[in-house]
């Protein structure tokens, strides 16, 4: 003799509804499209998700991926290149970085745990090096319509007169 459950009974007596509506069965208890509210994902911008992750696992050491309402989409934010690099700048954390480097194949969560696992929380924040603004670069690229490389090459030969006719062809006046 089988048993009714209250599973069971709920089922049936939702079947055995004669309504002239279509009534649909709730099986993973969430309750209809209309009335499941919206996550706005739009705060949460995907340059701005790299350094949490990376502020994430050197000082709070909270799972930003597990603890996410939607750990895939948190996942899919996850950039290991980013955070690579970030991690290489340090003396404690380069090493890790480098094995983080050489197993790119490893899945981005669990990169990310091993992260949390491996590095001890200690405040990591600090300039990224960034190519310094030459003017003079600039206005060669400009005039000779060159990439920077070739531009590099150009300001080894040209002097420093050439370097004012050039800034002065592509100074366009005003304060500046």
């Amino acid at each position: 003799m089988k048993k009714t459950t209250k599973k069971t009974a709920v089922v049936q007596q939702k079947l055995s509804a004669r309504d002239d509506d279509f009534q649909e069965f709730n099986y993973f208890g969430l309750g209809k499209p209309e009335e499941l509210e919206e996550i706005d994902l739009s705060e949460l911008k995907e340059e701005n998700m790299t350094f949490k992750f990376v502020e994430a696992v050197s000082k709070s050491k909270k799972d930003l991926i597990r603890d996410a309402e939607i750990p895939e989409e948190m996942e899919r934010k996850y950039n290991p290149y980013i955070t690579n690099k970030a991690f290489s700048f340090y003396i404690d954390t380069i090493l890790h970085a480098n094995e983080m480097n050489g197993k790119h194949w490893v899945f981005k969560d669990a990169q990310f745990r091993y992260y949390l696992g491996a590095l001890r929380p200690r405040y990591r924040k600090g300039e990224w090096f960034k190519a310094k603004k030459d003017s003079d670069l600039d206005n060669i690229q400009q005039v000779y319509q060159c990439n920077r490389t070739v531009a590099k090459q150009y300001l080894k030969v040209l002097s420093k007169e050439n370097l004012e006719l050039i800034n002065n062809r592509v100074s366009k006046g005003g304060n500046s």
